[in-house]
């Protein structure tokens, strides 16, 4: 009997996560709407065929690393690292509301198919039972990047 290959998915994006607000919806804000376009996009390069109709609905583990210098860190005008993990979470599912204000930039023919309707790789976060965040300090002359590794830890 053959044992079901479990995927983990792992990516990395150049620039700073999604910043999730309580106050404004980030897909309507062109900052966030700029951070989400890169995510999705790299999010469905390496989504596996299948994945959505698979493993999108299992449990979840999740873990971001947020690499960044230290200047960029002492600045701190990105905001707490649960806000960027909640911008990431968020941004790998769909925006399901209705109402939701989504930016312009979504309407592009380029971005058609990473759409704020489209799920990514999470149908619903309620699934994540596990997430992990951390900052690692990288050399003042690195970009800022940040990793992101989505593992199902059940069967779907």
């Amino acid at each position: 009997m053959q044992e079901k290959q479990v995927p983990v998915i792992r990516f990395k994006v150049d620039g700073y996560p999604p910043k999730k607000d309580s106050g404004l919806s980030m897909w309507g804000t062109e900052k966030a709407a700029k951070r989400l376009v890169p995510l999705r996009r790299k999010a469905l390069e390496v989504r596996p065929d299948g994945w959505l109709d698979t493993w999108a609905g299992a449990y979840l583990s999740v873990d971001i690393t947020l690499y960044i210098t230290q200047t960029e860190l002492k600045a701190n005008k990105e905001g707490d690292i649960d806000n960027l993990i909640g911008g990431v979470l968020d941004g790998l599912q769909s925006a399901k509301h209705p109402r939701t204000k989504i930016h312009e930039i979504f309407s592009k023919p380029e971005n058609k198919d990473i759409h704020p309707s489209n799920v990514i790789l999470i149908h619903n976060d309620n699934t994540v039972l596990s997430v992990a965040g951390r900052r690692k300090l990288v050399e003042n002359n690195q970009q800022v990047y940040y990793e992101v590794v989505v593992e199902p830890i059940t069967d779907p």
